[in-house]
């Protein structure tokens, strides 16, 4: 149906979807979700045109009509529309990506009625889609991807002319300018300090509500809030995101300092609440609020520091600068927070112009860099991936010295060789994986990414245990809050029976992001892999509380209640979870156990006919529940042979109880340097 047949601009609805394009906000029949203008804007393209394919070209001329950054941000506001779309009965998979053309929208349009308003629910703003499993080892892609939700803000000023500006209805909208002198930030800073709480959206803010996680706050913990893009173009977001991560990662390498992670951070980019009450449910005592605006040559950036005992501002100030200034405001930004908490900088005589550890003075390699890390934490497709790889290859083109840039890129290619590679492919990938990071950590031999970066592609990528301890351990106690590195660092340290350390380094991780479904998701992995499945299935559903959707963590729950042989209730979980590189070996292995092994053999034949090699460690697992040691050490070897990182399991993995106590077992332990 097209706009011949009635006139979107009016309004329309496929399935439970209702549109509202001139309120940028659709309704899912419940909730309200509002969307970026140009992201309406592509939607109301695809339902133009529905049914037909539209390709990245027209929708640049038709909405951008610029070349520059309109591929990223039409990347970013598909990615944005399934994410809406999931949230009614409608399905993100109603817009199609057809490869090489574009996309498509394939719905059963009809024209809203005349006398249609908005319905009443609670409003939204949409936020990054949610991380897809890793189909070879789900537990390696929570690390490697699941920092990730960033997005639209609110908020406004700085400079010499500050504008106030609010979101009424969904719009933003701006009053005129204010003398210099006034005080800064935004109506989102105004609610923070003065108003109470509005209202409460999406699934982490229910437990964040209901006071899941404590309120006991460090004197010197700080929450950086998403910092507001007010250029204009929502292209620009990578850029305001970027900007407030470097900013929160500056703050961190000072160990006085408790920084909180980056997903609850981000929780509350556009939630009306004030100061106090986001101090309390976060458990800290201080937030960092802010907005950014740039342009060709100049940016500005205002930042203020609220008391969150008593929701007064400590320290304010704006900065109106050169772009090639951007370095030094950042550090100048994080010495200022510092010195309002009267903290000492750890490195208090440094000069504020020089880079930090790891990053760059290359205003182009920097700006590739941020593109790239916006771009990867979209996580889509393969295809997304490789731009951000693209965009990472970029940054070092411009700045060989850039260990940040080399790091992430080293990241990128450990996704792309885990999620969508195999055989001597996913090898090649996985090596370059690991020489790219041993680039980063000799550049900047004090750069906790860098190490991070390494151990990951060492364990998961060459199956190297031995080799990936000294790179895990050195990234553990380079990071002074670093969410990526606590969080990876502790399931390889339960992957290699060093519960002690992985306990420790998990709740660190959950005291600091307590809003990161997946840091609850991981603290599970670690209790299973302990033996502790209770524990394991409370936390996983801690983690269901903060993000219903999350994938993966059903079947987490799952396996745990397998391993107790609570049969029903894991089919039960099984029935729930969407990976179904959990499911069929899960379900085939249920079938052993109840005595019905042909359905067995339906599901092991569906996991080779689906996954093939990339299976080869979970065929394993259902050859040694039917206790056919041969079949099961073949299969093992096959696994090695292809560097399937499922044996990264190897040690603590109850599915192989059975064969436990076959000295190949053992073998296979020492050959892995397990043991």
């Amino acid at each position: 149906m097209s706009r011949q047949e009635f006139d979107l601009s009016d309004g329309f609805s496929f399935g439970a979807i209702s549109v509202y394009p001139s309120r940028n906000m659709i309704n899912n029949g419940k909730d309200d979700v509002h969307l970026e203008p140009k992201v309406m804007d592509v939607l109301c393209c695809l339902a133009e045109h529905n049914r037909e394919v539209v390709s990245r070209s027209d929708l640049i001329d038709r909405i951008w009509q610029v070349e520059f950054g309109a591929d990223e941000s039409i990347t970013r506001a598909i990615s944005l529309l399934r994410k809406a779309l999931q949230n009614g009965e409608g399905s993100g998979s109603l817009i199609e990506t057809i490869p090489k053309r574009g996309y498509r929208l394939v719905a059963d349009l009809a024209a809203l009625p005349a006398s249609a308003d908005q319905q009443p629910g609670a409003k939204q703003q949409l936020t990054d889609p949610e991380q897809f499993p890793n189909p070879q080892n789900d537990d390696a892609s929570d690390n490697l991807h699941d920092n990730h939700p960033d997005l639209q803000p609110e908020g406004q000023q700085s400079g010499a002319t500050i504008q106030k500006t609010a979101l009424v209805d969904g719009h933003r909208q701006t009053a005129g300018p204010q003398p210099s002198g006034s005080r800064l930030i935004s109506s989102r800073r105004n609610m923070l300090i003065g108003a109470g709480v509005t209202s409460v959206m999406g699934g982490g803010l229910v437990a964040w509500a209901t006071g899941l996680f404590g309120n006991g706050a460090g004197e010197n913990s700080v929450v950086v809030l998403p910092f507001a893009n007010l250029s204009g173009d929502p292209a620009q977001s990578y850029f305001s995101d970027g900007l407030t991560s470097e900013i929160r990662s500056q703050l961190s390498r000072n160990a006085l300092l408790q920084i909180v992670g980056q997903t609850s951070s981000n929780n509350f980019r556009d939630h009306k609440a004030d100061a106090k009450t986001i101090a309390r449910q976060l458990g800290v005592s201080y937030l960092l609020d802010g907005n950014v605006q740039k342009s060709a040559n100049q940016f500005k950036i205002a930042a203020d520091l609220i008391d969150g005992r008593t929701g007064l501002s400590q320290w304010a100030d704006s900065f109106e600068r050169p772009i090639a200034d951007i370095f030094a405001v950042q550090s100048e930004i994080a010495t200022a927070v510092a010195s309002a908490l009267a903290v000492a900088i750890s490195d208090s005589g440094k000069d504020n112009s020089k880079k930090e550890i790891g990053s760059t003075d290359n205003l182009a390699a920097f700006d590739a860099f941020l593109r790239g890390q916006d771009l990867f934490e979209l996580h889509i497709d393969e295809a997304s991936e490789r731009a951000a790889l693209a965009k990472f290859d970029d940054a070092i083109a411009h700045d060989p010295e850039y260990a940040a840039a080399r790091a992430a890129r080293s990241r990128v290619l450990a996704v792309i060789a885990n999620q969508y590679l195999a055989g001597s492919e996913r090898i090649r990938v996985y090596d370059e994986a690991i020489d790219e990071a041993v680039k980063a950590t000799e550049i900047a031999p004090e750069f906790a990414a860098g190490f991070n970066a390494l151990g990951y592609a060492l364990f998961y990528g060459r199956l190297d245990v031995k080799g990936a301890r000294k790179p895990y351990d050195r990234a553990y106690a380079l990071a002074k809050s670093n969410i990526d590195v606590f969080s990876r660092f502790a399931i390889y340290c339960a992957r290699t029976g060093r519960f002690g350390e992985a306990y420790q380094a998990i709740d660190r991780a959950a005291s600091l992001d307590p809003l990161n479904a997946s840091v609850f998701r991981s603290k599970g992995i670690i209790k299973y892999a302990g033996g502790q499945y209770e524990e394991a299935i409370r936390s996983a559903r801690q983690a269901l509380k903060i993000n219903p959707k999350r994938n993966s963590v059903n079947g987490d729950i799952g396996r745990a209640y397998l391993a107790m042989s609570e049969l029903d209730k894991a089919s039960e979980a099984f029935a729930r979870e969407s990976n179904d590189m959990i499911t069929l070996p899960s379900q085939a292995i249920i079938s052993i156990r109840t005595g019905d092994d042909a359905t067995a053999r339906q599901y092991l034949d569906r996991l080779i006919a689906e996954h093939g090699d990339n299976g080869l460690y979970q065929q394993a697992q259902i050859w040694a529940q039917w206790r056919d040691a041969d079949k099961t050490f073949s299969t093992l070897k096959q696994a090695l042979d292809a560097r399937d990182s499922g044996l990264v399991y190897l040690l603590n993995d109850p599915l192989l109880d059975p064969v436990r106590k076959d000295p190949q077992f053992k073998a296979l332990l020492l050959q892995l340097g397990f043991i």
